[in-house]
């Protein structure tokens, strides 16, 4: 029977399982509650394990408190973090200003956000801007940031073609401020623009993998862009997130209309649109998790802004903006919330299993006399060998597996990188600069020709390195379902033996909490120790795994996704093209006859480009391998951890 000072960990699995599903600030009510509830139950753990009157010996309980900390702590934190993304012109700032319901935001249409910037809520508004050196941060007044760190759209995109970052030594920017729904723990992150260079892949990929769900931009009056469209298929696409597609400015629809205020006309044009957004949106969505209409919203942000300002809620209505919070609310209190309040149930019924088994035996053998109790110890030895072997063998299924997968990857990757030679021309072509070749007798346009097929070559080179990296994703789906798999025999062996080592010392089997109970009563690995991870790792999407087992492979290819990218991109360029010298060979060949000496640059572009492959794909194979190891063996020593 557990002791009284325990029973408030009932509370904690109760409350988890009946959270409010329609309202952010009772869910943060509910949150803080079962925080202060977890911190309850480790100070009783710890008062009572120190305790100067217990006689008996402690209970060795610091990796039990351990896990309720880590939990604790994860919940306390109770960040939503919203990534907002979006090409020039689409209206993130008004998005954002609509969405915190304050003018707060710069929107000046000659001004685009350059850095990262980060806003969460503060006593008082002040802004802090931190860098990639050893310079120390830099507050500033929000009229001097948002001058000094702001572009306009002409200079992003030259930026961007020539990729370059505006201000490279910035890491982000942090905006405090009291608003009210900062203080629900709501976080907004504000990215500079759909710039996917080598400079920004690990930034968007550390914070894409980091949010809780992302805000696609995009223009009611404006097809998608090229920008827009290698965004998604590189970063969205296949991944798994939570995506939210707000199509701004659907008002605007009626201005670009011959006849404005033509109602026939405008809803004609109407469905024109939504049938473009969902010819093009469709493959996006993530339809094992929702449907088109609970990710795609037709809003008008700066309407919905007007609404808030003037406190007008039936004008609000009209923006579309009610629909899109309502649905954005749902998903963070019965997807977010549900997800971390599942974790600290499983955790503190285990929890609560580990000390009543505990007490229980300390409870059959205070009766007991001490030769029958050394008779008892005697005979569960063999047992403790048993787990000694099982553990090992263990180690050795995780170790084999793992070699096994490592390999497949890293293989997959060298015969990715080799066979590149084989569709170079065709898939380079488009990534390549416009050639003039009369205008090439500028020194200007010679400059010119040269940045842009730097940032073209880059580009060539993250597709399809991100291309690679998608395939490599579905190899760890794989591996990670087989290594579930072989541990359920383990587990089951685990239990077996735990259980007759229990009969033994005190005559029955510790019957554990809530038979009835959904969460799993009996230890798995594949919960607990990936949620004890993820708490471990601050991994925020991987905080659900505990209760839903998925997406162990983000632990993976967030390393992964680095390694691939960036690396990669910083030896190709810069180390063995000279396209000025390629194409004056190109030109000695074809004179001014543009077409042959496009087709001429490109093949010389690729004789010099293939020279490298075999020797990177060795390389970076390597590498790849002991990334993908190193994560096996970290799941390895969780689980073995337990074990001991």
């Amino acid at each position: 029977m557990l002791p009284k000072r325990y029973e408030n960990i009932f509370v904690v699995l109760v409350m988890s399982n009946t959270l409010g599903n329609n309202n952010l600030e009772q869910a943060l009510a509910t949150r803080n509650l079962i925080v202060n509830r977890l911190n309850r139950i480790i100070n009783s753990i710890e008062d009572s394990d120190n305790s100067q009157n217990n006689k008996l010996g402690k209970l060795e309980l610091k990796n039990v408190i351990a896990d309720l900390s880590k939990c604790s702590e994860k919940l306390k934190e109770g960040i939503f973090r919203l990534l907002v993304v979006g090409d020039v012109k689409r209206g993130k700032s008004t998005v954002i200003n609509a969405l915190i319901g304050e003018d707060l935001l710069p929107r000046d249409v000659n001004a685009c956000t350059a850095i990262l910037t980060v806003l969460r809520y503060g006593i008082e508004k002040k802004v802090t801007v931190y860098f990639n050196d050893k310079t120390a941060p830099e507050s500033l007044d929000f009229n001097t940031f948002t001058q000094k760190y702001s572009v306009s759209p002409d200079e992003a995109k030259k930026l961007e073609n020539e990729s370059k970052l505006a201000f490279p030594q910035v890491k982000q920017a942090v905006i405090e401020y009291p608003l009210p729904l900062l203080e629900l723990g709501i976080e907004i992150v504000d990215s500079p623009g759909l710039n996917d260079t080598a400079a920004r892949n690990q930034l968007s990929l550390d914070y894409i993998h980091n949010c809780n769900a992302i805000l696609f931009i995009l223009r009611a009056v404006q097809p998608f862009s090229l920008a827009e469209r290698r965004y998604l298929d590189n970063y969205i696409k296949n991944r798994g997130l939570d995506v939210f597609f707000l199509i701004n400015g659907w008002d605007e629809i009626d201005n670009s209309l011959l006849e404005p205020g033509n109602l026939e006309e405008l809803t004609a044009a109407q469905k024109r649109s939504q049938a473009y957004f969902h010819s093009n949106l469709t493959e996006y969505i993530d339809s094992n998790k929702s449907d088109y209409l609970e990710r795609v919203f037709p809003i008008s942000a700066l309407n919905a802004l007007r609404s808030y300002l003037d406190n007008s809620t039936v004008d609000l209505e009209s923006t579309g903006f009610n629909q899109f919070t309502n649905s954005l609310n749902t998903f963070l209190i019965e997807e977010r919330n549900k997800a971390e309040f599942q974790q600290a149930s499983i955790i503190t019924q285990q929890v609560y299993n580990h000390i009543n088994a505990a007490i229980a035996r300390r409870i059959a053998l205070l009766s007991t006399s001490r030769v029958d109790i050394q008779q008892k110890v005697d005979s569960i030895s063999p047992n403790f060998v048993q787990l000694e072997e099982l553990q090992y063998e263990l180690e050795q299924s995780i170790q084999e597996l793992a070699r096994t997968k490592a390999k497949v990857v890293a293989d997959s990757f060298e015969e990715y990188i080799l066979n590149l030679e084989n569709t170079f021309e065709l898939d380079f072509d488009k990534y390549q600069p416009q050639l003039d070749t009369l205008g090439f007798l500028n020194a200007t346009k010679r400059e010119d020709f040269n940045l842009g097929f730097k940032a073209g070559f880059e580009r060539y080179l993250t597709d399809r390195l991100l291309t690679w990296e998608q395939k490599a994703e579905k190899d760890l789906d794989k591996a990670v379902e087989e290594l579930f798999s072989s541990l359920e025999q383990y587990s089951k062996s685990y239990q077996a033996i735990i259980s007759n080592i229990q009969i033994k010392l005190v005559g029955y089997k510790t019957i554990y909490l809530d038979k009835k109970s959904k969460i799993e009563q009996e230890l798995d690995w594949k919960n607990w120790t990936i949620g004890c991870i993820a708490l471990a790792s601050g991994n925020i999407g991987g905080l659900a795994l505990a209760s839903v087992g998925v997406n162990w492979k983000q632990v993976i290819i967030n390393w992964v996704s680095v390694i691939g990218i960036s690396r990669f991109i910083a030896i190709f360029t810069g180390v063995f093209l000279n396209p000025y010298s390629v194409l004056l060979v190109s030109l000695g060949l074809a004179g001014v006859q543009t077409g042959f000496a496009r087709q001429e640059f490109i093949r010389l572009t690729k004789q010099e480009f293939v020279q490298y492959l075999p020797k990177i794909a060795q390389e970076q194979k390597q590498t790849i391998q002991e990334t993908v190891l190193e994560c096996f063996d970290q799941y390895k020593k969780e689980v073995t951890k337990r074990i001991a």
